[in-house]
C-alpha cells in the first residue's frame, strides 16, 4: 500500500507540473556516499559506502526567487561496520519523498545558485548484509520490521544546494540527516542503542 502511495506521488508531481505553469518538473540522476551514526558497545569504527539515487522532482514558484520542491525515487543508505573480528557492510534501498523550500539567487551568463532546507520520509524498498571474518565471507537479505533487523521507515532533515543552468542542466548536493532511530528491537536487545541514517548525494538532472 505505501509502495502505491508513493507511485501515486510521482504521477502527481509529473501530472500537477504539465497542468500548471507555475510548477516546472524534471529529474536528478546521481550517487554519493553514506554512513550511519550507531551507539553500540562492540562498534569500534566505520566506513561510508557509495551509493546511487535517482528521482522525479516538481518545483512550485512563489514569489520573490522562493520554491517548494517536492521529489520522490530512490535513494541507498548504509555503512560498514567493524567489530572484533567481524566486518558488516549493509545496503539498504529506501523510496523517498523529499520537500524542500528553496530560495535561487541569478548568476548573470550561467544560470541560478540555489540552497534550500526541508524534510525527508522514507521507506525501506529492500537491503543486503555482507558479512566478513577471517576465515569466510557470506551475505543475507535484510528483513525489516519492528522485530527484524531494522525498522522499515526512515525520517529527517534535508539540505540541499546546487547550480541549474540556463539550459536547465542542475548540478545539485544533498545531505540526508537521519532523525528516527531505525534499530529495531532484536537490535536494542543485543545492546544497540541507536542508528540513524547519515547522507551525502551529488546529483546531475534537467528541469522542464
Amino acid at each position: 500500500m505505501k509502495k502505491l502511495a508513493f507511485c501515486m506521488a510521482a504521477l502527481l508531481i509529473c501530472s500537477i507540473a504539465h497542468a500548471q505553469r507555475k510548477f516546472e518538473y524534471g529529474f536528478r540522476i546521481g550517487g554519493g556516499i553514506s554512513t550511519q551514526s550507531t551507539t553500540s558497545p562492540t562498534l569500534l569504527s566505520t566506513q561510508v559506502i557509495r551509493t546511487f539515487n535517482a528521482s522525479l522532482v516538481a518545483e512550485y514558484a512563489i514569489p520573490r526567487n522562493y520554491f517548494l520542491q517536492a521529489s520522490v525515487g530512490i535513494n541507498n543508505k548504509g555503512v560498514t561496520n567493524f567489530e572484533d573480528a567481524l566486518t558488516t557492510t549493509n545496503h539498504i534501498t529506501y523510496l523517498e519523498l523529499t520537500v524542500d523550500a528553496l530560495h535561487k539567487f541569478k548568476v548573470p551568463s550561467l544560470g541560478k545558485f540555489l540552497v534550500g532546507a526541508g524534510f525527508y520520509t522514507a521507506m525501506a524498498n529492500g537491503g543486503t548484509f555482507d558479512y566478513e571474518t577471517p576465515n569466510s565471507t557470506n551475505s543475507d537479505k535484510i528483513a525489516f520490521g519492528n522485530d527484524n533487523d531494522f525498522r522499515k521507515n526512515d525520517a529527517g532533515l534535508n539540505l540541499i544546494t546546487g547550480l541549474e543552468l540556463n539550459n536547465h542542466l542542475t548540478f545539485n548536493i544533498g545531505y540526508d540527516f537521519g532523525l528516527t532511530n531505525i534499530a529495531s528491537q532484536p537490535l536494542k536487545d543485543s545492546g544497540v542503542k541507536s542508528v540513524y541514517n547519515r547522507s551525502i548525494m551529488v546529483g546531475l538532472g534537467l528541469m522542464f
